[in-house]
């Protein structure tokens, strides 16, 4: 059946005349199926991230890689030329009836599909819903299509060979864990050595550390333990090739399959039953396209007349060994540098940890396998699941972390949480040894993932939410407002909070003529969810977004009733939010991307605006969220403007862009006094939230309640007669969601209802008045996962 395929692939085998085509064809398939398959997992990764809530706003609707919108411009024809590219030389397999049909079936489903993409193009326009998902699946069909025409083709044809069985070395397994437990920390220590910040590691550090080298050597045993138990079982069948060469497909896929739902998709967050059918059928696409090369390659190298059998391939020499092991250990310092600080939740760093695994392994472990003794499958079985049971205690054991630490009481799992945010490899390694059932989830538990990303699909009928009732215009005199949310600004990087802080002279003079919040927080940390936040100056329910927004955005409605003139910048949160107004002027109107949208170009327009609007009878209200020290808008200007010297123990790139920012500020105010509305306006200076910026490590704000995340700056300027008269506590726990109750109070709308989910003025005519707000506790959240928290005692714990 399969001799014409056999003739056909002669074509496949490198000939000995240097310019033959025999020698470029195999190069060029290859390559046009590399390029097909590029094509497909982009395409299907990007609608997924549009299927997923919290991604959708963060990379599809404000896209921080500029390759992102224009690959989704561009993919309907990127589809249909890599589409022929792969398509024309599958002819080859037509000779069987069996390849025939996948063949037939993989040009018709390509034909339509590029037919179909080109009139729709549905990637350029998608949407957050199911549709996204369907389309992500449906990406990755083409791909087990072609899968399945290699192993259709050259799984039949694996012989029987007489080589001799080979087994690993256990004491090479144990050194490779070993040496990526060393190494990859290591690298994260260096890289950071060499920026100019040197780690001290303290005796958590090497807890961490060491735990780390148990963790990955485990991994490794159970991982080997289960191969060379599948080797036995297959040795046992009537062609142990073939049965090998299946069982190790299924033990890929199952293994990228456990990989991409408890590190990939479990950081985005994703999961349930469509992470569950998501991972399969991406592993399976994987797994199946890449065992089909290697099932192709292996099987023409036992051919007769094949380059191996003629001349048998060499192993490198021993002192190539070194040599290549210190290029892989090299790239554990380069790779992650190159993946820049901007990695959701670290994601591309942990799928580099496992490639360099794959590559430490092949390196060590697989290169010299030593003759195979005995054939018995049980001690595997054992040594696989004996290593599970190791990792477990040892995490959970409470009394032997006790005489590791000398000391009870300590927080193992913050220990190692904090390790795992240095060591990329050791954090991809215990979330794919950790068994789900390890952390055990309750009913609240339950009831908080089933409330949290709830999908754009999910209908949830809206009522209005009123901070005051009988909202009326007011008939008096109305002070201008200006709201001003930096992005990602630490309180603890302005003099107003911190008196080591000098290089923010502009914002401490401004807070020493206003009120100066000391206990402030976000309620959400994340743009996506703390933004809306201080629009409605209430807690929100955790999706992107209620619709129709105007039913709980309290603050457009007071700007709505009182007739303000509106400054707004129109990010891609507030695009989605906002009613169209006839009296919303937008700012920024030619910035291409949210990152562009610049402190210093946004004051000069608002004062130019404002100068044509002087002698109206309309105040003004501006509300604007400067991205210019977020960690992506960082990465790209850092290089355009370096630091303009060292900031000591601050870090030099977000202070000098603070720096910056902090003149264009300090020209803003003095144009509003020039104006003559400083003294008479409220102006509030703020963040959505803080940002982590620890030295060495990669966790940052997007799922994390660290402090330096939920702490924010607050200063509040109000008109003379206020400070003086009306009553305010700047040490009593204070939220940017208060800054739309102040507003309704200060411009006599109020009395603020007094609920827990709403915001509470920071402002009241007394005392009295002040104490109906107070609360025991208070609860904040991650925008993009199920992570939550409680302040108490005034936001000390």
């Amino acid at each position: 059946m399969f001799s014409r395929a056999c003739l056909s692939d002669q074509d496949d085998r490198v000939s000995n005349t240097k310019f033959s085509s025999q020698r470029w064809l195999p190069i060029l398939r290859h390559a046009g199926t590399l390029a097909f398959a590029s094509v497909l997992f982009l395409s299907s990764m990007y609608c997924l991230l549009a299927y997923i809530p919290t991604t959708y706003f963060s990379f599809i609707q404000a896209p921080f890689q500029a390759w992102m919108p224009i690959f989704a411009r561009l993919q309907a024809y990127l589809f249909i030329i890599s589409f022929c590219g792969v398509a024309f030389p599958l002819r080859r397999f037509m000779h069987s009836r069996i390849t025939r049909a996948f063949v037939v079936e993989f040009w018709v489903m390509g034909a339509l599909a590029s037919v179909y993409l080109i009139w729709a193009q549905p990637v350029r326009f998608l949407r957050n819903n199911s549709l996204s998902f369907v389309w992500a699946i449906a990406f990755l069909l083409p791909l087990i299509s072609l899968g399945a025409v290699y192993y259709a083709t050259y799984l039949g044809r694996l012989t029987i060979t007489a080589g001799t069985a080979r087994s690993v070395s256990w004491l090479r397994v144990v050194l490779a864990a070993l040496l990526i437990s060393i190494i990859y920390p290591g690298a994260t220590y260096l890289r950071f050595y060499i920026a100019g910040m040197p780690v001290s590691l303290t005796r958590f550090d090497w807890i961490g550390n060491f735990w780390a080298v148990v963790t990955q050597a485990l991994l490794f045993v159970f991982v080997f333990g289960v191969v060379e138990m599948s080797r036995r079982l297959a040795a046992r069948s009537k062609n142990p090739d073939r049965a090998e060469f299946a069982l190790f497909t299924a033990l890929f896929w199952a293994g990228l399959t456990i990989a991409m739902l408890k590190v990939v998709l479990a950081s985005i967050p994703l999961e349930g039953i469509d992470a569950t059918v998501y991972a399969c059928v991406f592993s399976l696409s994987a797994v199946g396209l890449a065992g089909g090369w290697a099932l192709r390659r292996h099987v023409h190298l036992l051919e007769p007349g094949s380059p191996a059998q003629v001349k048998p391939r060499r192993l490198p020499a021993s002192y190539e060994v070194p040599v290549i092991l210190v290029v892989i250990m090299a790239s554990a310092v380069t790779v992650p540098s190159f993946i820049g600080i901007m990695d959701w939740h670290a994601i591309l760093e942990k799928i580099w940890a496992m490639i360099f695994w794959v590559m430490v392994a092949a390196l060590i472990i697989w290169r010299r396998q030593r003759e195979r003794r005995g054939d018995r499958v049980w001690p595997f079985a054992v040594i696989a699941v004996l290593s599970l049971i190791v990792f477990r205690l040892g995490l959970y054991s409470e009394k032997g972390w006790g005489l590791v630490l000398g000391e009870r009481g300590q927080d193992v799992p913050g220990i190692l949480q904090l390790h795992a945010a240095v060591d990329a490899s050791f954090a991809a390694a215990s979330e794919i040894m950790t068994p789900s059932s390890a952390v055990p989830c309750n009913d609240q538990c339950r009831f908080i993932q089933h409330q949290t990303n709830i999908p754009s699909t999910a209908f949830v009928e809206l009522h209005d939410l009123n901070l005051a009732e009988n909202l009326q215009a007011h008939t008096g005199a109305r002070p201008d407002i200006f709201v001003i949310v930096v992005d990602s600004l630490r309180r603890d990087y302005l003099s107003a909070y911190n008196p080591k802080v000098t290089f923010t002279p502009a914002i401490g003079a401004f807070a020493a003529d206003s009120v100066t919040f000391r206990n402030a927080f976000t309620r959400y940390a994340g743009t996506t969810l703390s933004e809306p936040s201080i629009w409605s100056g209430l807690l929100q329910l955790h999706k992107h977004y209620v619709q129709p927004f105007h039913r709980v955005n309290n603050l457009e409605k007071l700007v709505q009733a009182d007739g303000y003139q509106s400054l707004v910048s129109v990010d891609t949160v507030l695009h989605v939010l906002l009613q169209p107004d006839s009296n919303l002027i937008p700012l920024d109107a030619t910035n291409k991307k949210w990152t562009d949208l610049d402190f210093c170009s946004t004051a000069a327009e608002v004062t130019n605006r404002m100068t044509g609007l002087q002698g109206g009878s309309q105040p003004v209200f501006l509300y604007t969220q400067p991205q210019n020290i977020h960690l992506v808008t960082l990465e790209s200007t850092s290089r355009l403007r370096p630091p303009k010297r060292n900031y000591g123990q601050f870090v030099d790139y977000y202070a000098s862009e603070l720096e910056r920012l902090d003149g264009c500020f300090g020209n803003f105010i003095h144009k509003l006094k020039a104006l003559g509305v400083y003294e008479n306006s409220i102006i509030v200076l703020t963040s959505d939230h803080g940002e982590d910026l620890q030295k060495v490590g990669t966790e940052r704000h997007a799922f994390s309640l660290k402090p330096e995340v939920i702490r924010i700056p607050l200063i509040v300027h109000v008109p003379p007669q206020i400070k003086k008269t009306w009553y305010c506590d700047p040490d009593w726990i204070a939220f940017n969601t208060d800054i739309a109750a102040t507003l309704y109070e200060l411009t006599g709308h109020g009395p603020v209802i007094a609920r827990r989910e709403f915001g509470r003025p920071l402002f009241t005519p007394s005392s009295a008045e002040m104490e109906k707000y107070r609360q025991g506790s208070y609860m904040i959240a991650s925008s993009y996962g199920f992570l939550y928290g409680l302040l108490y005692d005034n936001g000390k714990t």
